[in-house]
């Protein structure tokens, strides 16, 4: 646990993982601690990069099979890692700026979309026996929030909310 002003002092030293696992080691005095960070840390990276790309390669397959684009396995892999990869070793600065828009896609599909279907079912089916609780009025809230969340990486990039290092 750490208070706000060693997190500071961790993060203006060095705010990449190397900072947090140096820091980890310091507070623990233990260098096994911070190696369980650093793989932990991996470990996430590599299950998160994993099931995406398993939702990637799927996702291309089915799109391949619409298309009638050869669609085995050696060729829905090299669709689904050759781009990323070459990303990753060409501009490795790229995974946050990717992660941006991913969270923006992911706000996306996770708010927007499903308001706009709840508010489309609403209009084309007003007698449904079930509703959620709130109305439109909860549905425009949520749509308000959603796009808040949207405009959050543009906030950061124009100056108006601080960048967060990592």
């Amino acid at each position: 646990v750490l208070s706000q002003s060693e997190f500071v002092r961790i993060l203006q030293a060095d705010p990449t993982l190397n900072g947090l696992v140096n820091a980890t080691r310091e507070i623990t005095g233990s260098h096994f601690m911070g190696e369980v960070v650093r793989v932990f840390s991996s470990l996430a990276l590599i299950t998160s990069f994993l099931g995406v790309m398993l939702g990637v390669f799927e996702g291309l397959g089915d799109l391949f099979k619409r298309y009638h684009l050869p669609n085995n396995r050696f060729v829905l892999t090299v669709a689904a890692f050759l781009p990323p990869l070459v990303f990753a070793l060409f501009y490795p600065e790229g995974f946050i700026t990717a992660l941006s828009y991913a969270g923006l896609l992911c706000a996306f599909y996770c708010l927007i979309l499903p308001i706009g279907l709840a508010w489309r079912t609403r209009i084309e089916n007003p007698t449904l026996p079930y509703r959620v609780s709130g109305g439109n009025f909860a549905l425009v809230f949520a749509l308000l929030i959603g796009v808040v969340i949207m405009l959050i990486p543009f906030l950061i990039q124009w100056g108006y909310l601080p960048a967060v290092a990592g």
